[in-house]
């Protein structure tokens, strides 16, 4: 079973284990980072996570965020490629899952900012 996130024809595929991995971690990380509406896209991402996403869930970019959440929210998954690349996250004494996951964190971050910068 998996989740996907997709922009236009860019598709990511996580299973259901890394896809909510995602989310949470995206959460966590979020609330590191110094931006005027951070509080605002928390709440708004969170709502989703519990209600709206879940197993198998096609979460599409274009109608989950505004522009102004898609250019916050591409740096907060930017930060999760990086950290699992350090192994300052997840399991650290497993390398057989980060190369797919830093592909996806990486990709997810490059979609969401391709619609941040052309909305």
């Amino acid at each position: 079973m998996s989740g996907s996130i997709f922009l236009k024809n860019n598709v990511v595929l996580v299973s259901n284990k890394s896809f909510y991995n995602l989310l949470d971690w995206a959460v966590s990380i979020a609330k590191e980072i110094e931006h005027s509406r951070s509080e605002e896209f928390i709440k708004a991402f969170e709502e989703k996570n519990r209600h709206k996403w879940t197993p198998c869930t096609s979460l599409d970019i274009q109608e989950e965020f505004t522009a102004d959440e898609a250019d916050f929210w591409s740096l907060v998954f930017k930060e999760i490629a990086e950290k699992v690349f350090r192994r300052e996250l997840g399991n650290t004494s497993d390398l057989t899952w980060q190369s797919g996951f830093i592909h996806a964190a990486w990709k997810i971050h490059e979609m969401l900012h391709d619609y941040a910068k052309s909305s």
